[in-house]
C-alpha cells in the first residue's frame, strides 16, 4: 500500500472515531424508517398561497419543474387535475403533487366554426396553446379560402400567412384567443386552481360545480364535473360576452390514434367539443389530432425582426 492510500486510511479511521464519540456523548440514536409526518402548510388568510415548485417527470418533455399543489386547493380542483392528467407525483425522487403538468397542446379539429359571423364548415382547424404565458394560435382552413392564422401572447395579437411566418401586428388584442385557452378542459381547470381558496364548490343537479377566477385575467370560470371528476362543461364569462364549452369522449379510440394522437397515459382529450358564444353556435368540432406539452413557440412581431 502507498504512502497516500495509508495516510488517507488513517486520516478516516480518525474522522470516524471523531464522528462515533460525539454521537455517544450526545447520546444520538440512528433513525430507523421515514422521518415521522409533518403537518402540511395551511392556506393562508389571502386564499393564495406562495408557488412553490418540483421536478416531475412527464410524458413527452423529461423533467420539468412544475408548481406543487397549494395549500388552498381543495379536493374537488385536485380530483379533477388528476382525472386528466395535470395532477401527478414523481415516483423516483420524494416530491409533492404537481398540478399544472400541462402546460401546452395542440389539437387538430374539423367540423364547423363561426369565426366571421356565422357556422360555416371547416376542412381544418389547428389550435396550439400556451397555459402559462398565455398564449395561443389558431389556424383555420376553409374550403377554398386562404388559411387564416391568429396568434395571442400575453396581450399582444398578430396574424402570420404561414406559421411563425409573415407576421403582421393586429389592429387589437385579439382577447378570444385566450378565452379559447379557457374552453378546454385543461383550461379549465388551470384557473380553477388558480382560484386557490377562493374558487367555489357547489352542486348542481347532482354535479360538481367549480367556479372562480383567476388572479392573472380576473375572467370567471364555471366548470362542472361528472361523477367520474372529468370536465364536461364551462361557461366563461368575459364582460358582455358568455362563452360555454360542452367535452365528450375523453378516451381516444384506435381509429382515432392512428391519426395523430398521444398514446393514452395518463393524460386524455375529449374527442367531441362544443363552443357557443353569447348562447349561439361557435363551433362544433371533432378532435382528430392531440398532443400535451408539445414544442410551440410564439415570438411576436417585434421578436422576429
Amino acid at each position: 500500500m502507498s504512502d497516500r492510500n495509508t495516510t488517507a486510511s488513517k486520516v478516516a479511521a480518525l474522522i470516524c472515531g471523531l464522528f462515533l464519540a460525539r454521537a455517544a456523548q450526545a447520546q444520538i440514536v440512528p433513525q430507523v424508517g421515514p422521518p415521522p409526518p409533518t403537518a402540511p402548510p395551511a392556506c393562508p388568510p389571502s386564499g393564495y398561497a406562495p408557488p412553490d415548485f418540483s421536478f416531475v417527470l412527464r410524458n413527452v418533455d423529461g423533467p420539468a419543474a412544475i408548481e406543487s399543489v397549494s395549500p388552498c386547493n381543495g379536493k374537488e380542483v385536485l380530483a379533477a387535475a388528476d382525472a386528466i392528467g395535470m395532477a401527478r407525483v414523481n415516483g423516483f425522487f420524494p416530491s409533492p403533487l404537481t398540478v399544472k403538468n400541462i402546460t401546452t397542446l395542440s389539437f387538430k379539429a374539423k367540423g364547423s366554426f363561426a369565426d366571421t359571423t356565422r357556422m360555416e364548415p371547416v376542412e381544418s382547424l389547428d389550435f396550439q396553446g400556451h397555459y402559462g404565458l398565455p398564449a395561443a394560435r389558431l389556424m383555420v382552413q376553409r374550403p377554398g379560402r386562404p388559411l387564416s392564422i391568429r396568434v395571442f401572447n400575453d396581450g399582444v395579437s398578430w396574424t402570420e400567412t404561414s406559421e411563425g411566418m409573415g407576421l403582421r401586428p393586429a389592429r387589437a388584442s385579439d382577447r378570444e384567443l385566450m378565452i379559447m385557452l379557457k374552453l378546454t378542459p385543461f383550461g379549465a381547470i388551470w384557473t380553477a386552481l388558480e382560484a386557490e381558496g377562493h374558487l367555489v364548490v357547489s352542486n348542481v343537479g347532482g354535479r360538481t360545480v367549480l367556479t372562480g377566477k383567476s388572479p392573472y385575467d380576473g375572467i370567471e370560470v364555471a366548470t362542472t364535473l361528472d361523477d367520474k371528476n372529468f370536465p364536461v362543461s364551462v361557461t366563461v364569462r368575459d364582460g358582455r360576452n358568455t362563452y360555454g364549452a360542452t367535452f365528450a369522449n375523453y378516451q381516444a379510440t384506435p381509429d382515432q390514434m392512428k391519426i395523430e394522437w398521444e398514446p393514452f397515459y395518463h393524460v386524455t382529450f375529449p374527442s367531441k367539443i362544443t363552443w357557443t358564444k353569447n348562447g349561439r353556435p361557435w363551433g362544433d368540432f371533432e378532435i382528430v389530432g392531440f398532443f400535451s406539452n408539445p414544442y410551440v413557440l410564439f415570438p411576436p412581431p417585434k421578436a422576429s425582426n
